[in-house]
């Protein structure tokens, strides 16, 4: 039964009456199933591309990476964010019975910010623009030429179009910055994405701002000041343990 995923208690009953021959009704199978260790939960989404050799593969390069870095070398972790102006209403702790409210905005404008982040002693680099595109990305890695004085700054990222494109790669040949590419869909291995949910938990959620101002100015204060007195809380939250996203497919009924 754990291979099979039932949606309803009543057909769980019917295919242990048919295998087992015992009867239950449904307040009985729910307690038995409870007893047994399972729960009713939503199978977990994962990339419909992810590949888990390829992850495999990528934490064994990202270790030769990390090891051969020399002193004068530096390692960010690269990734866009694009908040939206839109109420995120998600699950708290609210006593039963009671019903609590989120007023909601009707505009969704967005922003659009790249980082970089070092997870030494978590150095964050974190530029604004109208849009992310390759134009923006060669802005960015010279923002970030400026900000590190590494001999050889290391990037790894994703393999947007805006990261993968001839006015980058002419860029590249005369810079600091070499680049690495994750494999497809890999949010499990670029720990920046655990930095935008840290952003998103202590800004965004369960908030409502009247104005697309309010929501602009909480989202940049965040960037330029908050994020910077966090290095205590990221050091908990952020790290280079990577895991391995395994698939296992449902099966219904």
């Amino acid at each position: 039964m754990s291979i099979t995923t039932y949606l309803k208690v009543k057909d769980i009953a019917s295919y242990v009456k048919k295998e087992f021959g015992k009867d239950y009704s449904r307040t009985g199978m729910t307690a038995w199933l409870k007893d047994h260790g399972f729960t009713f939960k939503r199978p977990e989404k994962v990339p419909g591309k992810i590949d888990p050799d390829k992850q495999a593969g990528f934490i064994e390069e990202y270790q030769k990476l990390k090891d051969s870095l020399r002193p004068e070398d530096e390692l960010y972790f690269v990734d866009a964010v694009h908040p939206e102006y839109q109420s995120q209403a998600v699950s708290g702790w609210i006593k039963k019975g009671e019903c609590k409210t989120l007023q909601t905005t009707g505009k969704q404008k967005r922003l659009h910010f790249t980082g970089a982040l070092s997870l030494n002693k978590m150095k964050l680099v974190v530029r604004e623009y109208e849009t992310i595109d390759a134009d923006a990305m060669i802005q960015f890695f010279h923002e970030l030429e400026k900000e590190s004085q590494a001999s050889v700054i290391h990037v790894i990222l994703d393999n947007a179009r805006a990261h993968r494109n001839r006015k980058l790669d002419e860029f590249l040949k005369s810079s600091r910055i070499r680049i690495h590419y994750l494999p497809p869909r890999p949010p499990n291995l670029n720990p920046i994405e655990r930095l935008w949910k840290v952003f998103r938990e202590t800004t965004l959620y369960n908030r409502f701002f009247p104005t697309c101002l309010d929501f602009f100015a909480a989202v940049r204060a965040f960037f330029s000041d908050k994020v910077h007195k966090m290095s205590r809380l990221l050091t908990r939250r952020i790290s280079d343990k990577f895991q391995v996203i395994k698939l296992n497919p449902i099966k219904l009924a």
